[in-house]
């Protein structure tokens, strides 16, 4: 199921349940899932359970059970996008290959955590990857598998992780045997007993704080969360002026947009705030800012604008993951925001030849009507490291590509079958024993996968033939029989 394009997913019913999908839900675009405080269960889902994608939205009553598998390596719940920062609140996780998945190698999304249950089967309670934020101050039990973490954070970064259950019966914890790098985690007031989670959604009671003892941080989510922005959006403002640490700063200003995004959809005070920031950012921080500079004209409805920015801020980032991200992007509004899949497929394929394991690729060629797996290609991008070259190709990493004829000889029928690593421009013509030509049987720009085209000989005297295949990756010739 797929929410874009602005749009909101009203869950009526405290029974509602999705299951036996790739991916439950996807989010994107600044759309909302407003399920309130009835639950939507999503079980044995293959890619994620849920996806967020440059969203906002609270994602919160929710229960995963069984989904993510490592084929994919997603969490039952997983957020992407340079502007994505949700609330997941009273969420469940349960025989899931991971929890909560947070970032992507290459976009840079925040996420705040609170009153869920997070108990996968094989690896990491939430993993985040690196130059992303998450907030976990708010009563989480937070579980992992054997050899794994309960929090596989990035060592960039500051993560407020109080009040929290960490599964383990050492008393205080071993954080390092639950965090990957504990030294960067706030968690000095954690609890040593789980939070209820008898009921669907779990019922988690917040502890009482004094009004003193809140930090500004808690202070602007207690008041975003009861729905007073104005007061959030001062906070956040102020805190924007204290704040040195460009990740925090980031973490604040995705906290702006998602007030913005949530309320009155309002960008022009973001707008400056970003362009401000601009002036002092560098590196992935600077990548994510035109990003959301871009985004905002999608999200005030301006797609042909969007589209625009996009192309031509991607040239500043030639060579990068960003590119592939932005290209992304602009795949995802001709197809969903201006209806035009046949533009979506042209700017999927064009990202995807730069980089056929990013996964918002699969975004990409969604919005194009298209089917596509990222995770069986090789990602040519480290992890937090959009601005490096890719990286050379392993040989166990890379798509065998071939080209095989069966039967042959034709009698008059015969199928070449090609295999391709990523999406290319292919031409497969057959010739005559003199050289001349004697039909096309491919000519255009093919998606990844294994592909089969017929030959079909009555028309042709018997004899030798050839065949000869020609991608932008590699070419071949071969003989083919004929005989009638």
């Amino acid at each position: 199921m797929d929410i874009y394009n602005g749009g909101t997913l009203n869950v009526l019913t405290d029974d509602c349940t999705i299951e036996n999908a790739d991916c439950g839900i996807d989010i994107y675009s600044g759309s909302i899932l407003n399920n309130g405080n009835n639950t939507l269960t999503i079980k044995n889902c293959r890619q994620a359970g849920l996806w967020g994608d440059n969203t906002t939205t609270p994602i919160r009553n929710i229960l995963c059970d069984n989904t993510s598998t490592s084929s994919y390596q997603n969490g039952a719940i997983s957020v992407s996008g340079s502007t994505s920062a949700p609330r997941i609140s009273r969420v469940t996780v349960k025989n899931s290959w991971l929890g909560l998945k947070i970032g992507t190698s290459t976009t840079n999304p925040m996420a705040c955590v609170d009153s869920s249950h997070i108990q996968p089967n094989t690896q990491e309670g939430i993993a985040v990857l690196s130059n992303c934020r998450v907030d976990l101050n708010g009563y989480n039990n937070i579980y992992h598998s054997s050899g794994y973490k309960a929090l596989n954070n990035p060592s960039t970064g500051s993560i407020d992780a109080q009040y929290n259950y960490w599964g383990s019966s050492a008393n205080p914890p071993t954080w390092s045997d639950i965090i990957s790098f504990p030294d960067v985690v706030t968690k000095t007031n954690y609890v040593t007993t789980p939070y209820d989670s008898t009921s669907v959604a779990g019922v988690y009671k917040r502890a009482l704080i004094a009004e003193n003892q809140k930090s500004l941080y808690e202070q602007a989510e207690n008041l975003e969360t009861s729905g007073y922005w104005r007061g959030a959006l001062d906070i956040y403002g102020n805190l924007l002026t204290q704040e040195k640490n460009p990740g925090d700063r980031q973490f604040i200003i995705l906290s702006i947009l998602r007030i913005c995004d949530n309320s009155s959809h309002d960008y022009s005070g973001l707008r400056g705030v970003v362009t401000d920031e601009l002036k002092i950012a560098s590196t992935w921080q600077k990548a994510s800012l035109d990003f959301i500079l871009c985004d905002l004209l999608l999200r005030e409805g301006r797609p042909n604008e969007a589209r625009d920015a996009y192309l031509k801020k991607m040239e500043d980032y030639k060579g990068t993951a960003m590119e592939v991200e932005m290209l992304t992007r602009v795949a995802q509004i001709n197809g969903d925001y201006l209806h035009d899949k046949a533009q979506a497929k042209v700017y999927a394929e064009r990202a995807a030849l730069l980089n056929p394991g990013q996964e918002s690729l699969r975004l990409a060629y969604a919005s194009a009507d298209m089917n596509y797996n990222p995770w069986q290609y090789t990602d040519k991008f480290k992890k937090g490291t959009f601005g490096l070259q890719p990286e050379p190709e392993t040989a166990k990493n890379i798509v065998k590509e071939y080209v095989t004829i069966s039967p042959n000889p034709a009698n008059p029928l015969t199928t070449i079958t090609y295999s391709l690593a990523s999406p290319t421009k292919v031409r497969l013509d057959i010739f005559a024993v003199n050289g001349q030509k004697v039909v096309t049987l491919v000519e255009g720009t093919v998606s990844a996968g294994v592909h089969a085209v017929k030959f079909d000989g009555s028309r042709y005297g018997s004899g030798l033939y050839f065949y000869r295949f020609a991608s932008d990756r590699f070419t071949k010739t071969g003989k083919m029989m004929l005989l009638k």
